[in-house]
C-alpha cells in the first residue's frame, strides 16, 4: 500500500513540474515541463517540430487544423505515409488561424498550444488566447514566417526549451548558422550590384 501511495505522489509532482519561457512575443509563460498533448494552430508547424522532436514529429500532437493537406500536398503525402497515425489526428479548424475552433480546441484537454506568430490578434481582440487562458492552457507563439531570419533561431530555441529536447535543437541551430553564415561569406565575396 505505502509502496503505491508513493507511486502515486511522484506520478503527481512529476505532472506538476513546470518552467517558464519566454516565447517569440516576449511574453513569460508556464509550461508543463514535459507536454503530452500539444495543440498545433498551424499544421505547417509541422517542418519546424521535425527539427526538434526526436522519432514521430507528431507523437504529442492531439489536434490542429487542416492547413497541410490544402497548401502543401507532398509534404503531407510524405509524412502521413511515414506516420499514418497522423490522418487521425483531429481538426480544429481550416486554413488559417482565424478559422480555429476554441470549443474543439479545449475539448482536446491540451497541455500546450503552439500558435504561429501570423495568428497574434491586438490584445483587445484576443479572444482566442483569452479562452484558452481562462481553460488554463498555455499558449506559445513562435515564427519561422513573418520575420524567418530573426525569428527562426528563438523560434527553435523556444520549441526545443518547450517540448523538452534543447540538446537536438542546438545541433540543428549550430548547422542552420554555419550555413547561413557561409551564405553570408558567399554574398560578401560576390560582391552583387544592388538594382537601382
Amino acid at each position: 500500500m505505502k509502496k503505491w501511495l508513493i507511486l502515486l505522489l511522484l506520478l503527481a509532482c512529476a505532472t506538476l513540474q513546470a518552467k517558464t519561457l519566454t516565447d517569440i512575443l516576449q511574453r513569460k509563460v508556464t509550461v508543463p515541463d514535459n507536454p503530452q498533448r500539444v495543440v498545433l494552430g498551424e499544421g505547417r508547424l509541422l517542418y519546424t517540430l521535425a527539427l526538434v522532436e526526436n522519432g514521430n514529429p507528431l507523437r504529442h500532437v492531439v489536434g490542429w487544423p487542416g492547413d497541410l493537406p490544402h497548401y502543401d500536398r507532398q509534404t503531407w503525402a510524405r509524412y502521413s505515409t511515414a506516420f499514418p497515425a497522423m490522418k487521425k489526428i483531429p481538426l480544429i479548424g481550416g486554413a488559417n488561424p482565424g478559422q480555429l475552433s476554441m470549443e474543439k480546441t479545449i475539448a482536446l484537454r491540451p497541455d500546450l498550444v503552439i500558435l504561429p506568430l501570423y495568428a497574434k490578434k491586438p490584445a483587445a481582440q484576443d479572444d482566442m488566447l483569452t479562452q484558452l487562458g481562462a481553460a488554463g492552457i498555455p499558449v506559445i507563439y513562435v515564427d519561422t514566417r513573418i520575420d524567418p531570419l530573426k525569428n527562426t533561431v528563438p523560434s527553435l530555441k523556444i520549441l526545443g526549451e518547450a517540448l523538452g529536447d534543447p540538446q537536438k535543437t542546438h545541433r540543428f541551430i549550430a548547422f542552420y548558422q554555419r550555413h547561413m553564415e557561409l551564405i553570408q561569406v558567399r554574398l560578401r565575396q560576390a560582391a552583387p550590384v544592388r538594382p537601382r
